[in-house]
């Protein structure tokens, strides 16, 4: 019998032998150090037809499997994974769950124009100050640019790096961004084209921090 397909918005721990069709909306993967292409985990946000949306990690040596076969824009049907607690570090998305990849998960392309093709989590400054007791959650935001701090540069556990801020406003308010090393050269690079033009910001999956207001960490 064909695998049922599951929404993701009914995903569970009780979930067993399901498969589920969706979008790879974005999908990232963490180097072991900045001059190595090893990476000790690969990170994908899914997305189904109905627009909801869950993480999925491969972890250990299948990394450089999946990071070669999956494509983000595409859409596949997957079967055989695990459904596992959110870590408590951080949430990529507001689904309690997250999906476990393994070497025997089953995966092929489908063509279909059903799939939305962008999602975003956009919030707005009182939505973040909500989540002020439950900061795990990384959010997306818009906002033009309508100041930039001078570059600084700090010392953090021996790491060194720069930092620059900039505010951004919406129709919701105003809030501060903060960029980081090789952000700050993309920034610049593109503000530098845009001169005496308005620059709309947008950040997927920003970590919000709580000291002495909120600023949008990058």
């Amino acid at each position: 019998m064909a695998p049922s397909h599951t929404p993701i918005r009914f995903i569970n721990k009780e979930s067993k032998s399901i498969s589920i069709r969706a979008r790879v909306n974005m999908m990232w993967h963490v180097p072991m150090d900045p001059y190595s292409m090893i990476s000790d985990g690969l990170h994908l946000i899914l997305m189904d037809h109905m627009g909801d949306t869950i993480e999925a990690t491969v972890k250990g040596p299948h990394v450089q499997f999946f990071i070669r076969t999956l494509h983000e824009g595409f859409v596949y049907e997957f079967s055989s994974f695990h459904v596992v607690n959110y870590p408590v570090t951080y949430r990529a998305t507001s689904h309690p769950y997250k999906l476990q990849f393994q070497f025997s998960t089953n995966f092929h392309e489908l063509t279909s124009s059903a799939f939305p093709c962008w999602s975003l989590n956009k919030n707005s400054v009182d939505d973040v100050t909500c989540m002020k007791n439950n900061a795990t959650h990384l959010t997306d935001f818009a906002g033009i640019v309508t100041a930039v701090s001078l570059e600084k540069s700090f010392v953090i556990d021996g790491y060194e790096g720069r930092i620059i801020g900039l505010e951004l406003c919406n129709d919701h308010g105003s809030f501060d961004c903060l960029l980081v090393d090789y952000y700050i050269d993309d920034f610049l690079a593109y503000s530098n084209t845009r001169r005496d033009k308005s620059i709309l910001i947008l950040m997927k999956l920003a970590k919000p921090e709580y000291n002495h207001g909120i600023h949008i960490m990058n």
